[in-house]
């Protein structure tokens, strides 16, 4: 069995007890190790779904369709999550796909339906709101429309929208939005403030798990590469670092002590007499920083560095 495969069967197991966190985290490694499997993806897209951070979950079910577009339970997981988003009319057009390639699929089927009651029952709900007749009647006793009122062109658009509603360039008046407002009984500044809002949560959210997951891979990274160390190494790497420290700190006479001390024990690491260099640019010593940029230079073409490494 493979390393994908138990981190999947783990996942199974961390989602069936409902530690959904190391369900997503599991199947994300195995992901790492088989980015072609979509039953991964699935699987994710069920834990994300569960998590309720259906966003997510909607962009795992994607991927899952894309990489199997003949996997009718893709089409389903798919449906399902644009059904918890309100999105009805791409929820039925998932099941329907879904439904080419298992006609019998009774999960499907009931999904299907119940999207098309959706959509029809928001289709009847959903009427003019200008054919009201009573509407300047509303509209003069709401605070959001009173003023208004009393200016005729503006009881000419409303006049204008009673004929025809669907007339594209007076509904971006700005003055449709406090109408609709008035009329529907709904704060639609409330509610478009709150769907930014709930837009700017949902990025520094994903910001912050971005953020996370490059920090962890920075650190796993970092302990394979120590690992790797010799015991020099691990001290030249300590020394870099308290150079590093001392850097910030502005005190180039002790980066460049350390650099110096790391340098002795690894002579290998071009990047500790370019740090070197950069602390003699900052105390205006450029001879000396021209001196250690070509060392760097020359060592880097001794060991067949890397051109970008060499170029820096």
């Amino acid at each position: 069995m493979s390393q994908a495969e138990l981190l999947k069967n783990k996942g199974n197991e961390a989602l069936q007890a409902n530690n959904l966190t190391e369900a997503i985290n599991l199947y994300s490694e195995a992901i790492k190790l088989d980015s072609k499997n979509h039953v991964l993806y699935s699987n994710r897209s069920a834990a994300y779904a569960k998590a309720e951070r259906y966003y997510e979950a909607l962009a795992d079910a994607e991927k899952t369709v894309q990489l199997k577009p003949n996997w009718a339970k893709g089409y389903s997981r798919k449906g399902t999550i644009l059904a918890f988003l309100h999105r009805h009319e791409e929820a039925a057009e998932a099941y329907r796909e879904g439904l080419k390639y298992e006609p019998d699929n009774v999960q499907m089927r009931e999904g299907l339906r119940d999207a098309e009651k959706q959509i029809t029952s928001e289709g009847e709900t959903i009427k003019n709101p200008f054919t009201d007749p009573n509407i300047f009647d509303k509209l003069r006793n709401h605070p959001k429309t009173r003023e208004l009122m009393n200016d005729p062109s503006y009881v000419q658009l409303i006049r204008e929208l009673q004929h025809d509603p669907t007339e594209s360039s007076k509904m971006q008046d700005p003055r449709i939005v406090p109408t609709l407002s008035a009329l529907l009984g709904i704060d639609l500044e409330e509610v478009a403030e709150d769907d930014m809002r709930r837009k700017e949560e949902l990025e520094r959210e994903k910001r912050k798990r971005d953020e996370e997951r490059h920090k962890k891979e920075e650190e796993e990274e970092q302990r394979r590469q120590q690992e790797q160390m010799t015991p020099e190494q691990r001290e030249a790497a300590l020394a870099k670092e308290q150079g590093n420290d001392a850097y910030k700190r502005k005190d180039f006479d002790a980066a460049i002590r350390h650099y110096e001390r790391a340098f002795e024990l690894d002579q290998t690491n071009i990047s500790l007499l370019t740090n070197k260099a950069a602390a003699y640019f900052e105390r205006n010593e450029y001879d000396r920083c021209i001196e250690e940029c070509q060392r760097a230079i020359e060592l880097g073409r001794e060991l067949r560095a890397d051109y970008a490494q060499v170029a820096k």
